[in-house]
């Protein structure tokens, strides 16, 4: 029976910008500004990244922890099946940040790819339009549902090779020609 690790981690909200700044530079994540559009900064998340693919299963951390694990299991003689462990991480894999201003909020999020793929799903109701911001394609989305209509732009940035999105939600949405100075004000 070939054994994988499981991930899990609990998110930790930063409500210190100066605090973000800090975890951005200690793991090496993406920048991210602490102002967007007039939008505060409310809040901000970085995740770690879990070493899940096959290359990340070659490096020490990940073996270690896997052995670590089954010898407990091993020792355990079956009366537990679960076996758990902190290990530490400092390799970012997305982090997002929350705007405010009032009751209306701007989301921002980027999952760092580490040369992976990602495949995004068009639905019927998703109207996408390729535009080029500051220099890059990006991807305008318009859905409408019966229950509900939103807007969200998707890009990717080569050379952090991070997958973004923008969103904006609560008491002021952004029209298309807002989500595009947003964006462009983030490219550059």
């Amino acid at each position: 029976m070939a054994t994988e690790l499981q991930f899990k981690y609990k998110e930790q909200r930063i409500d210190a910008y100066s605090d973000f700044l800090k975890e951005i530079k200690r793991t090496g994540a993406p920048m991210l500004p602490e102002t967007a559009a007039g939008y505060a900064f409310k809040y901000g998340v970085i995740h770690p990244n879990s070493p899940t693919t096959d290359t990340a299963k070659l490096g020490s951390l990940y073996k270690e922890t896997l052995n670590d694990l089954t010898a407990q299991a091993n020792k355990d003689k079956g009366t537990r099946n679960l076996f758990m462990k902190a290990i530490p991480w400092s390799e970012p894999g997305g982090l997002s940040v929350t705007y405010s201003k009032n009751n209306a909020f701007i989301g921002i999020s980027a999952t760092l790819m580490h040369g992976g793929k990602v495949f995004v799903e068009q639905t019927p109701e998703n109207q996408a339009n390729k535009l080029t911001v500051a220099g890059t394609e990006v991807i305008y989305n318009k859905v409408i549902r019966e229950e509900v209509s939103y807007d969200y732009l998707n890009w990717y940035n080569e050379k952090q090779d991070a997958y973004y999105t923008l969103t904006s939600y609560g008491d002021k949405i952004l029209n298309k020609e807002q989500f595009l100075q947003l964006a462009e004000e983030l490219l550059k």
